[in-house]
């Protein structure tokens, strides 16, 4: 029931698919009952916008139904209807950048296909933005995106601006604060992290900013803390999966296996279809010495995400570890083409090839990890190791100088150093 041209009347607005099935018509159906009275003329000349956000409201409906249906092009086509209708309703927008990108060709490669996927979605959140520029979670969800296609800057601009206009809005803390990690700006992100779990007063909001919170310390090399953290977001919130995951983690650090696993499988009972638990799961199996089972977990998990490059990483770990160069290959390689610029990856592939004997490879690859990250230690080390024993001793030591000038942050740790390179045998 509203109020329309200063009438009571009952509207109902069906989204109607076209024959074509590309594009959304609209049929407008109205069963009016009017009470004409001097009350109801004073209302609708007193809120002319109310038809707009019912219309919006309507579309809107129809959109959520269209897409739990699979329809992404009719929600998609509904979604706008809905802007239309009222540019400042938040929802559709929030909807809209989310189906959007699914009406897109995929490109041949994920990595491409999640890329444009992002942009997509930065272009329809930076439209509303402009034109609402007050609503905390649209502002949210563009940081979040601006975070996810590497715009660090302006996605903290623009979460700090959210934080300013609702100071207490505990999600834009933990976006914040997440992207801030994810950065490696640790003391920033404790910060922001624990400045949201003071202003935040909703227990089912603070148990996330708890669990990130634990995350950071469980990265930080703080695992006391870590548990501290996820034992007070279990209080708040008794189902929070991603807390009793990092108590998993934690437990599986200290070598208290079935205490992992016992966290672990509380978890997977809650979300049997969550990847990182089962990735959690399966390392927690492994260590512990059953690595027949922790195999099947690892292929589970991928079977319900194919596109988790950290997935098929730890999955080729446990594949080279038992000897099985083929099967790691494969996995590191289909890593690569979700994630081609990451070093970790690079630098697992050229262990493999190490292994089997193909030098010229594993130094190909050694060098393009590098390039994708000249910070990373790990990867100058190993291909100093590598050249070391093929005789190059030259390259082998200017290697090494880089490895521990970034390792020990440039500091003159030359001691180690000298030390490193006597202890090495020479190669034959």
């Amino acid at each position: 029931k509203v109020w329309i041209n200063g009438q009571r009347r009952f509207r109902s607005l069906v989204v109607v698919k076209a024959a074509e099935g590309d594009d959304a018509g609209v049929e407008d159906s109205e069963s009016r009952g009017s009470q004409n009275s001097e009350e109801s003329d004073e209302r609708g000349r007193e809120f002319p916008y109310i038809e707009d956000r019912y219309r919006a409201q309507a579309f809107f409906k129809a959109g959520v139904r269209l897409e739990r249906s699979g329809d992404a092009r009719g929600a998609a086509d509904a979604y706008k209807e809905s802007i239309r209708a009222s540019r400042f309703f938040g929802k559709p927008w929030q909807r809209l950048a989310s189906v959007l990108p699914l009406c897109f060709a995929a490109p041949s490669s994920k990595g491409e296909h999640r890329m444009q996927r992002v942009r997509v979605k930065c272009a329809v959140l930076f439209l509303a933005v402009k034109h609402n520029g007050t609503n905390v979670q649209l502002l949210q969800s563009f940081g979040v995106a601006l975070g996810q296609r590497g715009r660090v800057d302006q996605a903290r601009a623009i979460l700090e601006r959210g934080i300013k206009t609702n100071p207490i809005h505990g999600p834009l803390y933990n976006a914040l604060g997440c992207m801030e990690m994810s950065v490696g700006n640790i003391e920033r992100a404790r910060h922001v992290l624990r400045a949201g779990c003071k202003a935040e007063r909703s227990d089912s909001y603070r148990a996330p900013l708890l669990s990130s919170l634990a995350n950071l310390e469980l990265e930080a090399g703080s695992p006391g803390d870590a548990a501290a953290a996820a034992r007070s977001a279990l209080k708040l919130n008794s189902r929070d999966v991603f807390a009793m995951q990092i108590l998993g983690i934690v437990m599986m650090r200290s070598a208290r296996y079935t205490e992992a696993l016992a966290w672990l499988r509380r978890a997977y009972k809650i979300e049997p279809h969550n990847v990182s638990v089962l990735d959690a799961t399966a390392h927690a199996l492994w260590m512990s010495g059953r690595t027949e089972l922790a195999r099947r977990t690892f292929k589970e998990a991928a079977s319900l995400s194919s596109c988790d490059a950290q997935l098929l990483h730890g999955w080729s770990i446990l594949e080279f570890n038992c000897r099985d160069f083929t099967a790691s290959r494969f996995l590191i390689r289909r890593a690569l083409k979700l994630e081609s610029a990451n070093s970790i990856l690079w630098y697992q592939l050229a262990r493999i090839e190490r292994a089997v004997c193909d030098h010229a490879k594993a130094r190909a690859y050694f060098k393009r990890g590098v390039q994708c990250n000249a910070a990373d230690w790990r990867v100058l080390e190993s291909w100093s190791e590598m050249e070391w024993e093929l005789g190059n001793a030259a390259l082998s030591e200017k290697l090494l100088q880089r490895s521990f000038a970034v390792r020990f942050n440039a500091q003159g740790e030359f001691s180690i150093l000298a030390n490193t390179l006597d202890d090495r045998p020479r190669a034959r």
